[in-house]
């Protein structure tokens, strides 16, 4: 929570500074995202004329989907070091080894468990945030593993955090942790590119949207097994909403931020009213479809993934270059393993960011995720150029 509520000022004074600065330099490098911003902004105010939004409402919302599109641009902007980007990840490891032992600890001397398992990260609810810093932790360590061979630290590290996210019931760890690991291992053994990587986002996406049509309820009667893994607790609530909005005429722009608000802070939304109204629907789980079908519609959903794409093409294009270099030499090249080691960790991030993340929790509001998201993305983006650079300064192999 501290973390959350920090980081609104931290960025947008940032985002002054960096516009002081880039009105020296008459120059501002947005990465390609520009028009996604304006476009979100644009349809969040529209959303005013079909919602009881105020404007403290839109700026809330747009603060809230695109503070960390915007941190990108910042970084874009100054030129941070390979140094800063190497801290911040082993911070963000050291950060997740530590919660392995905190989950373990916290189960076997005080019985917490489930929700109540990570005290450090808010206490209720913790859990969401943890699979989170393991999901992200295991793409970065899989990518080294690949890189530069299986040790018996990494061998420790994925079964204690397997032990760590089975007390803690991390289902989404536990699930679709091995899937996002062999997702990282096609694409190094160049079993993917670009178009594979978009398809199977695409259809993780409508493999979730039409899995909101079965019966469960049925499904679970006659296979007891999967009810640990109930999937209703999060899909039912989107066929809900998006029954409520076409309904409603909101479906195409939402009915503006807020609308799933519970009245933590101001009145009770729109969208959370209904929801509460339907009993067949109350007490569901929330999830990322649910909260931006809601806030600024299918449009608004639509023009945020394609900004996603943006990035994962230019992820592509650098990982390509990567390999190109590689193929000039006949040894490995000190001076771009950390770009190659992010640039294969971020296919990974990318695909439980875009996709399989989206129908667990509020991905792109979460400040962990969005944080190591969009810190790789300006890593990466900033990186292009100078490996176009060494790459055309190279001989050709013979």
């Amino acid at each position: 929570p501290v973390v959350r509520w920090l980081s609104y000022p931290t960025i947008f004074g940032m985002c002054l500074i960096a516009l002081i600065v880039i009105s020296y330099i008459g120059k501002i490098k947005t990465g390609g995202i520009g028009s996604y911003i304006i476009l979100i902004i644009a349809i969040l105010l529209f959303s005013m004329r079909f919602s009881e939004n105020n404007i403290v409402d839109i700026t809330y919302g747009a603060m809230l989907y695109l503070r960390y599109p915007l941190l990108f641009i910042v970084l874009l902007n100054f030129k941070f070091s390979d140094l800063h980007y190497k801290t911040f990840i082993y911070l963000f490891l050291i950060i997740t080894a530590l919660l392995i032992p905190e989950a373990i600890l916290n189960f076997v001397l005080f019985g917490k468990y489930l929700d109540i398992t990570f005290s450090s990260l808010g206490g209720l609810w913790g859990t969401a945030a943890g699979g989170i810093f393991f999901a992200y932790a295991s793409c970065i360590v899989m990518a080294y593993v690949l890189l530069e061979g299986l040790k018996k630290i990494h061998v420790a590290f994925f079964l204690l955090m397997y032990v760590a996210s089975l007390i803690a019931s991390i289902r989404s760890v536990i699930a679709f942790l091995p899937l996002i690991l062999l997702f990282i291992w096609a694409v190094k053994k160049d079993l993917l590119r670009i178009k594979g990587v978009i398809a199977f986002s695409a259809f993780i996406s409508g493999v979730v949207l039409l899995a909101t049509m079965i019966p469960w309820g049925s499904v679970i009667a006659s296979f007891p097994i999967i009810e640990p893994f109930d999937p209703q607790y999060r899909l039912r609530y989107i066929t809900a909403v998006l029954s409520y909005l076409a309904s409603s005429g909101k479906i195409f722009f939402g009915a503006g931020p807020g609308s799933m608000n519970p009245g933590s802070f101001g009145s009770i939304g729109f969208m959370y009213q209904m929801l509460l109204e339907d009993n067949n629907v109350a007490g569901g789980g929330t999830n990322q479809y649910v909260r931006a079908f809601a806030d600024f519609g299918i449009i608004g959903f639509t023009i945020y993934w394609a900004m996603l794409i943006k990035m994962i093409r230019i992820n592509m294009k650098v990982w390509n270059l990567i390999k190109q270099i590689e193929k000039n030499y006949s040894q490995k090249i000190k001076e771009i393993s950390l770009i190659k080691e992010i640039s294969l960790a971020f296919f990974g991030i990318w695909i439980h960011y875009s996709a399989i993340g989206l129908f667990n929790n509020d991905i792109w509001r979460f400040d962990i995720s969005s944080l190591v998201f969009w810190v790789f993305a300006a890593y990466i983006y900033s990186k292009r150029p100078w490996l176009q650079t060494k790459l055309d300064s190279l001989p050709t192999s013979s």
